[in-house]
């Protein structure tokens, strides 16, 4: 599962020469839910199913910051709770290690391998805030857009799982767990992340 480690306090100066202090607990286990389209005739050797997929995830944390230079009465700011979001898009494909039964194929086992791209909100972190106070002309006010510029990234998983189709219905349940990896972040972010999901399809 997605998991972010807290932040124990750390202190840094900015360009003011203002000591600031900063803390972050913990995200894990965020909730998770998408949808995805797969072909499973496909003419190619190895490849079983062709699947493209979007998936959100999200769960909401606290951070403090203090920075005595813009609280000369009371240097500690309130905690504050904010939203820890990522949405992915990829595009996979699996191929069968097993099916069982034989003649029905009621139950396949895959594995398979995925390209997309990640988004994810960016951290309150040490580097957020150099970037977006210690640099910028007015240091009350993050660049949104610049932020988000820096927080997409191509991603590569690898995934295995199974999938149940009973015979004569148009439906089917999906098990699968990711992994995933990309390359380094500007700010601080999950380099690599593993996800569980469970999912109900229609198959026309």
């Amino acid at each position: 599962m997605l998991t972010v480690d807290q932040q124990d306090l750390i202190t840094f100066n900015l360009i003011d020469s203002s000591n600031v202090a900063l803390t972050r607990e913990e995200i894990s286990n965020p909730y998770h839910f998408g949808i995805h389209v797969f072909v499973d005739m496909i003419p190619a050797p190895f490849i079983d199913e062709l699947d493209v997929s979007l998936d959100f995830s999200s769960k909401k944390y606290r951070y403090e910051f203090t920075n005595p230079a813009y609280s000369p009465t009371e240097s500690q700011i309130q905690p504050e709770e904010v939203n820890y979001s990522r949405i992915g898009v990829e595009v996979s494909v699996r191929h069968y290690l097993a099916e069982f039964p034989p003649a029905l194929e009621t139950v396949r086992f895959y594995v398979g391998v995925g390209f997309g791209m990640q988004m994810m909100s960016p951290l309150v972190s040490r580097e957020l805030v150099y970037d977006n106070l210690y640099n910028s002309t007015d240091p009350l006010n993050l660049e949104e857009q610049d932020v988000i510029n820096k927080s997409s990234r191509a991603s590569f998983a690898g995934l295995i799982g199974f999938r149940i189709k009973p015979p004569m219905i148009p439906l089917s349940i999906r098990a699968e767990g990711r992994y995933h990896t990309m390359r380094e972040w500007d700010y601080e972010q999950p380099e690599n992340f593993f996800s569980v999901s469970l999912g109900l399809s229609y198959s026309m």
